[in-house]
């Protein structure tokens, strides 16, 4: 597609699908430049309103036949919203700026400069924690034509770590972001930089953790860490490797130990192999010295919004008793506690929003209403295994128009992401 042509995309969906344009492999020629307008004919309703953008749901719950209200109990709402004191809900959305709800964000607390080219390594270096593993940024020794230009080396530096589809950085106003792309009260993310670090961060280590995004109606005291301790375990070697076998929630770990290998050598491979299975940022292994004797090998489970179903089962190969250690997220008294009221699910969604919307109850329908005026990019859904509590329905053939203002054009093969939670 060149300059002045025009593109129309059709989407099909059901109530809970994405629709999102990823690129086009370079099809798409023509250059967005800064402040051009863009229209995008997608269905939708309401993906933007001037002021105070509102979501409401469209089923009304009632108790006795009438709406329900803020007081009520979930256990006293109609049949039809066929709910449980077992039952959960999970929310999803984003908030007026479009990010996702529940993530960990972390901001440098001054600006970034762009001339980094007298900067030492230390002032150009920056330390990730995530998963349980550091992970240093090192930018290039050059000067930057733009933020633009730094947040893509920045993002580029985050890829070549493996944290791609984990970590992104964002341009916030001179500012640098990082985000997770995981939501959850488990999910944690720490930055560390220097003093007279070029990218704003200080010695001081920022710290966020996400936020809890399911909504218990019974028992909600689920909270980490969780974790499984395998005490004064022995692990030996031998010259050409001796090959020992773990399992992590019934994934074998294998691992080889020689010889000469140190903790930190056998905590490496044991962490290599958590990767291997697709673990890597889900669990990670600490191994140090045993309270009596030989080995500690500490597993802990990270990057999770704790609930019910959430454990960590480990298993070591000394055949002892012991060798089989278990850990859940629950805390004192599960599972009994009291039962919660639907004014507790609007302060668990406000709070989920960072006090930045109001949710309140009309006419029996779930309402969440932005706080802040002007473009918001808010959008709200409930787990579709609880439609008994209503979700947001999106209406047809609504004209969603935005404007791009960034500074650099988007060229070809840059990917456009536009996405739309249709809830």
């Amino acid at each position: 597609m060149l300059d002045g042509q025009s593109l129309q995309m059709s989407f099909n969906y059901t109530p809970g699908d994405d629709v999102r344009f990823v690129g086009d492999d370079g099809e798409i020629q023509s250059k967005i430049g800064a402040n051009q307008d863009v229209t995008l004919n997608i269905s939708g309703q309401d993906i933007f309103m001037e002021t105070y953008r509102t979501v409401l749901g469209t089923m009304s719950n009632t108790i006795n036949g009438l709406p329900i209200s803020e007081t009520t109990l979930f256990s006293s709402m109609d049949g039809g919203a066929n709910i449980s004191q077992a039952d959960s809900i999970v929310f999803s959305g984003t908030d007026h700026n479009g990010y996702k709800i529940g993530i960990a964000r972390v901001t440098s607390p001054e600006n970034a400069k762009l001339d980094m080219t007298n900067a030492t390594i230390d002032q150009r270096t920056i330390t990730l924690t995530y998963a349980g593993k550091q992970y240093d940024i090192v930018m290039d020794k050059k000067g930057y034509d733009d933020m633009d230009e730094v947040i893509f080396n920045i993002n580029r530096h985050v890829q070549n770590q493996g944290l791609g589809g984990e970590i992104t950085a964002i341009n916030d106003g001179d500012k640098i972001m990082f985000m997770t792309t995981r939501s959850g009260n488990g999910v944690e993310l720490q930055v560390t930089g220097s003093e007279y670090n070029t990218l704003g961060f200080k010695t001081t280590t920022i710290t966020s953790r996400g936020k809890d995004t399911t909504f218990e109606l019974a028992y909600d005291d689920y909270r980490g860490p969780v974790q499984t301790v395998h005490d004064d375990l022995a692990i030996s070697s031998s010259a050409s490797g001796t090959v020992h076998t773990y399992y992590v929630n019934g994934e074998a770990i294998n691992f080889s130990v020689v010889t000469g290998d140190t903790q930190q050598d056998i905590e490496d491979k044991i962490n290599a192999e958590l990767a291997a299975e697709g673990m890597g940022f889900d669990v990670y292994a600490r191994v140090g010295t045993g309270t009596n004797s030989d080995y500690k090998v500490t597993f802990t489970l990270t990057n999770q919004n704790f609930t019910k179903d959430s454990f960590l089962a480990t298993r070591d190969d000394s055949g002892v008793v012991g060798s089989y250690q278990y850990d859940n997220p629950r805390g004192t008294g599960f599972p009994i506690e009291d039962e919660k009221r639907v004014s507790d699910m609007l302060t668990f969604i406000e709070n989920l929003y960072d006090n930045a919307v109001d949710a309140s109850i009309v006419d029996g329908k779930v309402q969440v209403q932005d706080l802040r005026s002007g473009k918001s990019k808010l959008t709200f859904s409930l787990d579709e295994k609880n439609t008994g509590v209503g979700y947001p329905m999106l209406d047809p053939n609504i004209i969603l128009t935005g404007r791009y203002s960034g500074s650099a054009p988007l060229i070809s093969g840059q990917s456009l992401l536009l996405s739309l939670p249709m809830m």
